[in-house]
C-alpha cells in the first residue's frame, strides 16, 4: 500500500501545481475583470463631474455681466442638475429634445443630424 502511494505521489503533486496554476490564472482574470469595470465606471463618474464643473463655469459667464447673487447659481437650478447627476445623465444633454413625431415615424435616427437641425438620412 505504501508502495502504491509513494508511486503516486509526484503524479499528485503535479497535479496539485496544475490546479492551483488555473486557480492563479482564474483568480488573476476576475482581477482584471473587476478592475476594468471599477475603472470604467470611475471615467464615467469624473466625466459627470466635469460636466456639472463645466455648466457651472458656463453658467457664471453667461450671467457675469449681472451684479450680486444673480450670477450664482440657485438652489433650484443646483438641485436640477444633481437630479440629473445621479441619475448618471449629463447636465450639458438636459435640453436636447427629440421631437417625438421622428420617434414614430420608425426612421433610423442619426442623432447628431438631428441636433443640427439637418436630414436623417
Amino acid at each position: 500500500m505504501k508502495k502504491a502511494a509513494v508511486a503516486i505521489e509526484p503524479k499528485r503533486k503535479a497535479e496539485k501545481i496544475k490546479n492551483d496554476y488555473e486557480f492563479k490564472q482564474i483568480r488573476r482574470n476576475q482581477k482584471l475583470a473587476k478592475r476594468g469595470l471599477n475603472i470604467e465606471i470611475a471615467s464615467e463618474i469624473v466625466d459627470l463631474i466635469m460636466d456639472v464643473a463645466d455648466e457651472a463655469h458656463d453658467y457664471q459667464e453667461q450671467h457675469a455681466d449681472q451684479e450680486g447673487d444673480d450670477q450664482l447659481l440657485t438652489k433650484a437650478i443646483w438641485r436640477d442638475w444633481m437630479d440629473i447627476f445621479t441619475k448618471g445623465k449629463k447636465v450639458s444633454e438636459q435640453n436636447i429634445v427629440i421631437n417625438e413625431d421622428d420617434e414614430q415615424s420608425g426612421q433610423p435616427k442619426d442623432s447628431m443630424a438631428m441636433l443640427m437641425g439637418g436630414s436623417q438620412n
